[in-house]
């Protein structure tokens, strides 16, 4: 949603709860496999589609927050925290996307996995993203992601995939 939970923000949480249950209702009814929650920067947030998207289909329902260089996410949430109570929650999976490049998310990947009782996913940007005549490019080619996410397996990932900057050939 973009929304800070009451009462960082204004929108209280079964609103927000609402809001992921009738998205997750309409995949569902659409033919979606599995539900996917991911990018989220708040805890309460993640919670909230979680419990929305749980609440409306019987999918499994995985989720990803992001996490900055510090390994929290932008409100603060530390690695094991998220894990913890997202698969308290019921998520399939729970990961971290976006935000980072492969060398700091298998930082994240190793203290989520150990504390996961379920599966561990990552999808690492390529690099972190760099200006250049005024757009945007990722630097980090495809064998190098490749031999990052190895690494990322390594650490515990049990599922991988890349984010931004990331194309087929990665």
């Amino acid at each position: 949603t973009g929304q800070l939970v009451a009462p960082f923000g204004s929108t209280p949480f079964e609103d927000i709860v609402s809001a992921f249950r009738e998205q997750a209702r309409g995949l569902a009814k659409g033919g979606a496999d599995i539900i996917v929650i991911e990018t989220m920067m708040d805890i309460q947030e993640a919670r909230a589609a979680l419990i929305g998207a749980k609440e409306a289909c019987d999918l499994p329902v995985i989720v990803s927050m992001t996490f900055g260089e510090d390994g929290r996410s932008l409100t603060g949430t530390s690695p094991e925290a998220a894990v913890t109570i997202l698969q308290s929650l019921g998520a399939a999976a729970v990961g971290c996307n976006c935000s980072t490049g492969p060398d700091d998310m298998k930082k994240v990947i190793e203290i989520m996995r150990r504390y996961a009782s379920v599966p561990v996913f990552a999808k690492p940007n390529a690099g972190l993203p760099q200006m250049k005549d005024g757009k945007t490019f990722f630097s980090m080619g495809s064998d190098e992601f490749a031999l990052k996410a190895s690494a990322i397996a390594d650490a515990g990932g049990a599922i991988l995939g890349g984010c931004c900057g990331t194309t087929p050939s990665h």
